[in-house]
């Protein structure tokens, strides 16, 4: 399954792709926050130098990363997404 959550501004397009994989970032995260998938999503979005983004369903936590993460592990209920920007 795969899913795409789209942001547009004047000058940019930024999606993030999901692929229920289980593998999450280890890293220390940017941020961490109680939050929705959606909400994560967006917050990821609409930072323009966060790049990628875990997000654990069963605790509702959401790890935001600035730089691509370099350790993952099989978490349950934890899913990766990549966050990229679109030139048109």
């Amino acid at each position: 399954m795969v899913f795409i959550m789209t942001v547009a501004s004047e000058i940019h397009v930024r999606q993030a792709t999901y692929s229920d994989t289980g593998m999450c970032s280890t890293d220390t995260p940017y941020t961490l926050q109680k939050s929705s998938i959606g909400k994560c999503a967006l917050d990821c979005l609409k930072l323009a130098i966060c790049q990628d983004y875990s997000y654990n369903k069963d605790t509702k936590e959401c790890a935001l990363f600035l730089h691509k993460p370099l350790f993952y592990s099989d978490i349950p209920g934890c899913a990766g997404f990549k966050a990229r920007m679109i030139f048109n």
